[in-house]
């Protein structure tokens, strides 16, 4: 399976995964609310592709609040 880049969240059976950097994980039982701390070992190569999403993630949200801001003003 591919390492999926930039923060994320996703919902699997009873679990809740919450990736906040390439090196931290929350795991959270929906069930019971236990919450696990999965900490990984990353590469500085991941640090610059979590970055480069991160990047990604702000020029998309740029240019759809332009995109905005042209449609109110026509």
């Amino acid at each position: 399976m591919a390492k999926k880049k930039g923060p994320y969240v996703e919902i699997i059976g009873k679990w809740k995964h919450e990736c906040v950097s390439p090196s931290r994980r929350y795991d959270t039982n929906l069930e019971t609310g236990e919450v696990i701390i999965a900490d990984t070992f990353c590469t500085w190569e991941d640090w610059e592709d979590w970055f480069d999403s991160m990047e990604d993630v702000e020029s998309t949200k740029e240019d759809e609040q332009a995109d905005e801001q042209l449609s109110n003003n026509t």
